[in-house]
Formats: structure tokens, C-alpha cells, sequence
């Protein structure tokens, strides 16, 4: 980015109405910042990442889709897109490893750098009720305790885990993804993008995928079977954009160029010649 109009219009054109905004909304006036800066601090700080250790979602699709498909597979890849702090790819691989799978690696994305050197450190952080919702054999086997107090990162991610992840920063809305993945997870991206951002993002992360590779999006959203009609005013602020996103990906078909199919309930595609 060389001006900060530049940066402002690339934001406004490829991300969320209201991402800009939102970001400076509780920064310092920005009419003299500089633009490399700002942009790193949009990256790091402006983008909003949610992302925990064994999401519900990753575990079921996992072994309804994932685990049929590359059980029989030598050196089988899995990408995480983007990935955040690495949890997501750590949670693939424990549960790959429990699943007896030796040979495959899970790669992990994601366009922040300081997201991309945590996952590199294997740290992360485990609320209380999630500890106590583990098997003691995952928590012992597959975590080591730094007793630290939150936001510090409480956990370290056991070399085994780590050695089945690598870790790169990339950006999706520059550069596409170079292929040889079986399986691509590519959650909490889409909803954050523009409609030329996702169209962007759909057509890189796709553009090299194999016949048969999967790719598995976002869980889609619950909504009260008496909204999920024609929304207004309060109902549709807090409906009408989660049953919209649900009514994109669920009609990933129509994009002819990305040659997906619909694969079960599941927002999970299938790549076709």
C-alpha cells in the first residue's frame, strides 16, 4: 500500500461493509499515520479471528468426510486457511493422530504474522471448561501447563502435534493456493469478506484443487425455523446476515467457474473436473 487511500479503498472493496470502520472507529485520528503501518495494524489488530481447540464442527466433519478420504493415504495433506494462532490445525492433527493416521501434514495459513509465529511456538490457551471437557489422556498426552494467567498463553502443544504442522503466512486475496491438498478447511474467512472478496478468495483457494479434494466452509449458522422466511428491522439485524451467509455457501454449485459439489448437509464441497 503506498498511500493511506489506497489502504482504505483495498479495505473497503475486498472486505465486510464496516470492517474499516470498525477498525478506527476506537484508534487514534489516522490523517497522518503511515500507510505500512496502519496496514500491518489492520492485519494484526482489525481483523477478527475466532478460533479454539477442538471445535465441535472440525471433529464431525473430520470423521464423517475427512477420515474416509485419506485413511489409505500416504502423506496425505490437510490445510488449514487461515489458520490464526495454529489452533485449528493442532485440533486436526491430534485428532488424526488418535484416528491411527501417521502419514499426513496439516499446513497451516493465515495472512497475519504474528498469528503465524504464535502457531510456530505451539502456543495457545485453554479456558477452564474446555480442560475439563478433555479426556485426560489428550491433556496429558498432547499439552504441557505453563501455569500462566490469561492472555498469556497457558499451554504448550506437544512436539508430536507440532511436528504434523507447518505454518505459513499467506494471503488469500493476493495469492492463490498452489494445490496438493486432499482436504482444505477454510472457516471464519468468507464472512469477513466483501462479495468480491469471497469471490476472490473462493477462486484462489479452488483454482488448483484435484478432482475429488474436498473443501469444508463454515458450519452454517442456526436460525428459528419462524425467521427463516423474510426478515425485518430487529429480526433481520440479528438474522437476516447469518441466514444470507448461510444462502452463500450453500449455493457454492452455482459458481460454474469454482466446479464444486455439495457433498451432505454440511457446507462440504467436492472438486469436479
Amino acid at each position: 500500500m503506498q498511500t493511506l487511500d489506497e489502504l482504505i479503498k483495498h479495505v473497503k472493496r475486498y472486505y465486510a461493509e464496516g470492517t474499516w470502520e470498525g477498525f478506527v472507529k476506537s484508534r487514534p485520528p489516522i490523517v497522518n499515520a503511515n500507510p505500512e503501518k496502519l496496514a500491518k495494524e489492520f492485519v494484526e489488530e482489525g481483523l477478527s479471528r475466532r478460533t479454539r481447540l477442538f471445535r465441535e464442527y472440525i471433529e464431525s466433519t473430520f470423521n464423517r468426510f475427512v477420515l474416509p478420504k485419506i485413511s489409505d493415504a500416504y502423506d496425505a495433506r490437510i490445510l488449514s486457511m487461515p489458520c490464526a494462532n495454529g489452533e485449528e490445525a493442532f485440533t486436526l492433527a491430534i485428532i488424526a493422530l488418535e484416528a491411527g493416521l501417521r502419514y499426513f501434514k496439516i499446513d497451516g495459513r493465515d495472512i497475519s504474522e504474528e498469528h503465524i509465529n504464535q502457531a510456530l511456538r505451539g502456543e495457545t490457551w485453554l479456558q477452564k471448561r474446555r480442560i475439563e471437557q478433555l479426556a485426560d489422556y489428550i491433556e496429558k498426552g498432547y499439552f504441557t501447563s505453563t501455569n500462566a494467567k490469561f492472555p498469556y498463553p497457558n499451554f504448550f502443544v506437544d512436539q508430536s502435534v507440532k511436528n504434523k504442522c507447518e505454518f505459513y503466512v499467506h494471503d488469500i486475496l493476493s495469492d492463490e493456493i498452489l494445490g496438493g491438498y486432499e482436504v482444505t478447511y477454510c472457516l471464519n474467512l468468507l464472512i469477513h469478506l466483501s462479495e468480491t472478496g469471497r469471490d476472490i478468495a473462493l477462486w484462489n483457494l479452488t483454482k488448483n484443487m484435484r478432482q475429488g479434494d474436498l473443501l469444508i466452509l463454515d458450519e452454517p449458522y442456526e436460525i428459528p425455523a419462524a425467521f427463516d422466511g423474510r426478515m425485518y428491522g430487529q429480526v433481520y439485524e440479528q438474522f437476516g446476515w447469518k441466514k444470507a451467509f448461510n444462502d452463500f455457501l450453500a449455493n457454492l454449485e452455482a459458481k460454474e467457474d469454482l466446479k464444486l459439489r455439495k457433498i451432505g448437509e454440511d457446507n462440504v464441497y467436492e472438486k469436479m473436473v
